[in-house]
């Protein structure tokens, strides 16, 4: 069974959020340092990698220096899936900023053999991540208990992959709300198989004109009491994400660039606790 990887990277929405090429630099070297360094990170092999890219910004895509072992995709697998001719195809989904376990391939591909249907798409959804907050410099806990998040797996026989109006609707449906209704997908709670990442550039405060969410040394001191923060030392927090592909160097490292009010500005950090290394106060400069 072939497993393909996907991601949204600048990916055409009805809302134009993708700002500017910065954005574009920035979320590229995000990918390349920690996504895709977890995507080749895995026990069980490398899969196929494509990252779904838009309209508006396609000659700059096409000129980044992509890794050979990654797909630019601009039609969203329709040219690419006429040359597969496998029985089976597993397709998994990840944000282009987060990070997936060593064994999370393994485990969905145990999933996806254990689930699959000739008839049907067959999907689940991890829901239980860790959240690493690079500005602030702690993991904790993250677990949708409402609407799934977006790492959905969908198992398609032939027959349905290669009918391009049966599989287009699976691979575009926004998460949340739809995705549950239209896909049903079975909700795992089970394993940590994913690692979402705080960075300031997200493209959900894109999405909805926010900033991000700011912390108090207070805020984490009561987040650690109630269980939310899993850690703040900066050893531990790298004896977590070297699982998740992450070198010492990059687990240290805090965001240069954060989107707030409208623009990409330079970060400046003030306040940060020599006992634990994470940071208490955020400025920002243009």
């Amino acid at each position: 069974m072939r497993h393909i990887l996907t991601t949204f990277f600048d990916h055409d929405r009805k809302a134009d959020v993708i700002p500017d090429t910065d954005w574009i630099d920035i979320r590229f070297k995000i990918f390349h340092e920690y996504t895709l360094k977890s995507m080749l990170n895995q026990t069980f092999g490398v899969p196929e990698i494509w990252v779904f890219c838009g309209q508006k910004f396609k000659e700059y895509t096409k000129s980044l220096p992509w890794d050979k072992r990654v797909r630019p995709i601009y039609d969203l697998g329709k040219e690419r899936l006429e040359e597969i001719e496998d029985e089976w195809i597993t397709v998994s989904r990840i944000d282009s900023d987060d990070l997936y376990h060593k064994s999370a391939l393994f485990l969905i591909n145990k999933r996806s053999m254990e689930r699959r249907r000739k008839d049907v798409v067959t999907s689940f959804i991890f829901r239980r991540n860790l959240m690493w907050n690079q500005i602030y410099g702690f993991i904790g806990y993250h677990l949708r208990l409402c609407a799934p998040p977006p790492f959905v797996t969908r198992t398609y026989h032939k027959p349905i992959y290669k009918n391009w109006r049966r599989f287009l609707p699976t691979i575009i449906v926004s998460h949340g709300r739809k995705m549950r209704e239209y896909l049903r997908p079975e909700l795992l709670d089970d394993e940590w198989v994913f690692c979402i990442v705080k960075h300031g550039t997200n493209t959900n405060q894109l999405k909805r004109g926010v900033d991000p969410v700011m912390y108090t040394a207070q805020d984490i001191e009561t987040a650690k009491r109630n269980g939310a923060i899993r850690t703040v030392d900066p050893d531990e927090i790298y004896e977590i994400l070297k699982d998740y592909g992450v070198s010492r160097e990059l687990s240290e490292s805090m965001p240069q660039w954060i989107f707030r009010d409208g623009k990409m500005k330079l970060v400046s950090h003030t306040g940060v606790t020599e006992a634990r290394g994470y940071v208490t106060n955020v400025e920002c400069c243009e």
